[in-house]
């Protein structure tokens, strides 16, 4: 018995010698993740609920040697993180490929997310029909953004920081899918093809592709490393929350109440520079803020593009002239066709016009410009100065009015 060992131990070292015995897979040289039938489930089968896998079934052939040394090493290297691609020796593990059906090689079996079966892959094995064959099985959280879904998008689940691609292509490529099936939970993901000029200018985004974190309150953070989804994946790994959407810090209410997870919890004046004044935004945008709250009062359910340039304007101008001055305005706009007991209040002949509100804890006051001036952007400096320099009288509001219901109006609109 001892010679018969000693003589099987003399061949495997001299297979080894002489260079027979060299690893099929070496991890090393190979970017393919080798699994047995020890680790199968822990490599495989366990992430099967979110993971994409790719196993090819192999023997130790010429054939087999061939197709891992190319295509297949080429399409770990390419996929890599986005989808595992690993391998299994059937001359050592024989009952895992005869338990896996495969019973010639080499043969890739696919795992998809749950709930779809295992399947043998039939197609050509050449790297661009296997990745091609594969991605599509990667799940995407991504969403397609237009332009008037936008504020929605920034605002629904606001605490999340918000990964915004800007493409010249039609549709998310798949390395951001992928992205997105790797963060879900933890980030946000939004597609903008570059046909949405409106979007692009907003962002100031002047080439493409061009991927971008939007946070509430700070400074956007830009990419500017290579298009691959490992140095993507690190970079956005830092602005990863720690916390569930749902549950922890989440920033939403229970399902069904306002702030609720999904569009009820969307709050847009957030991120618009110049909200519009609701019954739903009355005190993020004015009432519990600290300082003047400037109100461009209309006629109609937008806010016009010169409007707007022309607030923004005048918003950026007074902000750095009273940087010092411990005084603060707050811009907004209102749909006068709406707010009809505002109106009432205001007591403004026509329209466009602008109220300031003096917005304190123990009394709440208002000033106008006079319906002899137009709501121009000199005229609304001229109302800010007369401001600042005490000129300016001021009307006690007693009672303030009742806020127009828009739920109610939509739901009896869809009726």
């Amino acid at each position: 018995m001892r010679q018969v060992l000693f003589l099987a131990l003399c061949g495997v070292l001299w297979r080894r010698s002489s260079g027979q015995a060299k690893e099929f897979i070496d991890t090393m040289e190979h970017d393919i993740q080798p699994v047995t039938g020890q680790t199968f489930d822990g490599a495989i089968r366990k992430f099967r609920d979110r993971k994409v896998s790719a196993v090819l079934f192999y023997t130790k052939n010429n054939e087999c040697k061939k197709f891992i040394d190319g295509p297949y090493n080429e399409l770990a290297k390419e996929l890599k993180g986005m989808i595992k691609i690993a391998a299994v020796d059937c001359d050592d593990w024989p009952v895992l490929c005869k338990d896996s059906n495969v019973d010639k090689h080499p043969t890739v079996v696919v795992y998809p997310p749950n709930p779809i079966p295992a399947y043998p892959y039939t197609g050509s094995l050449t790297k661009k029909d296997l990745a091609g064959h594969l991605t599509r099985h990667i799940p995407s959280n991504v969403v397609v953004i237009e332009p008037a879904k936008m504020d929605e998008f920034l605002t629904t689940h606001i605490a999340v920081p918000k990964v915004l691609l800007f493409s010249n292509k039609q549709k998310p490529p798949v390395l951001f899918n992928a992205l997105s099936n790797e963060f879900k939970d933890k980030l946000d993901f939004g597609f903008i093809s570059q046909e949405h000029t409106e979007l692009v200018k907003k962002f100031k985004v002047t080439t493409f592709p061009k991927l971008l974190v939007k946070r509430v309150d700070k400074k956007d953070e830009h990419y500017k490393g290579d298009m691959k989804f490992t140095p993507m994946f690190e970079w956005l790994n830092v602005f990863s929350e720690t916390f569930v959407k749902g549950g922890g810090f989440a920033d939403h209410g229970p399902a069904g109440e306002a702030g609720a997870a999904g569009g009820a919890d969307a709050k847009p004046w957030l991120v618009q520079s110049i909200p519009e004044l609701t019954k739903a935004s009355q005190h993020d945008v004015c009432f519990k803020q600290k300082g003047l709250c400037v109100i461009y009062l209309k006629r109609g359910d937008t806010l016009a593009a010169d409007e707007e340039k022309m607030l923004e304007d005048l918003k950026a101008k007074f902000v750095s002239h009273l940087a010092d001055r411990g005084v603060t305005f707050y811009w907004m706009w209102m749909n006068m066709d709406v707010e009809k007991e505002f109106h009432t209040l205001f007591e403004v002949e026509k329209y466009p016009s602008v109220v300031v509100f003096n917005n304190k804890k123990d009394r709440k006051r208002f000033t106008k410009m006079g319906d002899d001036k137009d709501a121009t952007s000199d005229n609304i400096k001229d109302l800010l100065d007369k401001i600042l320099g005490g000129d300016a009288r001021f009307k006690n509001v007693p009672d303030m009015p009742k806020w127009a219901d828009r739920a109610q109006k939509k739901e009896k609109d869809e009726l």
